[in-house]
């Protein structure tokens, strides 16, 4: 069963992937309106 279901292990990857460039968009959209408390306590 653990098998015939591996080829389904790269869905989350995927997901997480697509999630990674959702946060970093998001984040790079609030750097151009202006300084959002997370990357003011980054920099």
């Amino acid at each position: 069963m653990l098998y015939q279901r591996k080829p389904l292990k790269l869905a989350p990857c995927a997901s997480y992937f697509s999630f990674c460039i959702f946060i970093l968009s998001v984040l790079f959209l609030s750097l151009i309106d202006g300084c959002i408390p997370l990357t003011c306590v980054i920099h």
